[in-house]
């Protein structure tokens, strides 16, 4: 109850966008918005942590179900069409036994009243940890890393993309391209939380 009473008491609904939010994005802003709903404290990243490396599938589904009632209240989901994870490539997905991102739209949708397409984007490359890259390295490691599967689902579509945790946006901005260059007309994101790039980064 301490872990559930911490989490609804520190959300922090955080809408970004733009250049001024993603300073290190060399190519064009290909997202609308992605909305982050923590602050990436200890106990989050804990949280996050727990969810993608400790088998947290049922905390995956909770935190998405609370996400998902937060973001009912923010957001005007009848404007969309569809929603989507963003990725693992297969190799991780069967190491890990499942994608963290499509446990959190399985919580959301519970919410919200939206088809979620987990098989629409993939990874056609196992690309390295983003973690202890920079701004501009994360650029270059997701590089045409994922493509849209049914081109014609997409085409004139409003869609959100969900993810773990958004920093530099290189990996949203990837999946977010694949999805304009197939014809989408508006891709939003949503997160966890959004941490900073450390000093040294």
């Amino acid at each position: 109850m301490d872990c559930l009473d911490y989490l609804r008491s520190s959300i922090n609904i955080t809408f970004h966008s733009g250049r001024k939010d993603f300073t290190t994005l060399k190519d064009k802003n290909y997202f609308d918005q992605v909305v982050s709903c923590w602050e990436f404290t200890p106990e989050i990243e804990s949280v996050i942590h727990h969810i993608k490396y400790e088998g947290g599938r049922r905390l995956g589904r909770f935190i998405g179900n609370i996400v998902g009632e937060l973001l009912s209240r923010e957001m005007d989901f009848r404007k969309f069409d569809m929603m989507a994870p963003v990725p693992l490539h297969l190799i991780r997905k069967r190491e890990r036994g499942y994608n963290q991102s499509e446990l959190l739209c399985k919580g959301i949708v519970c919410h919200i009243d939206i088809p979620v397409y987990n098989n629409l984007i993939v990874r056609r490359r196992n690309t390295p940890s983003q973690t202890k890259l920079d701004g501009l390295q994360r650029q270059e490691n997701v590089e045409g890393a994922f493509y849209v599967t049914s081109p014609e689902v997409v085409t004139g579509k409003k869609i959100i993309l969900v993810d773990d945790v958004v920093t530099t946006g290189a990996t949203m901005n990837s999946c977010a391209k694949s999805l304009i260059n197939a014809g989408a007309c508006c891709v939003v994101g949503i997160s966890i939380a959004r941490p900073e790039l450390s000093e040294k980064k």
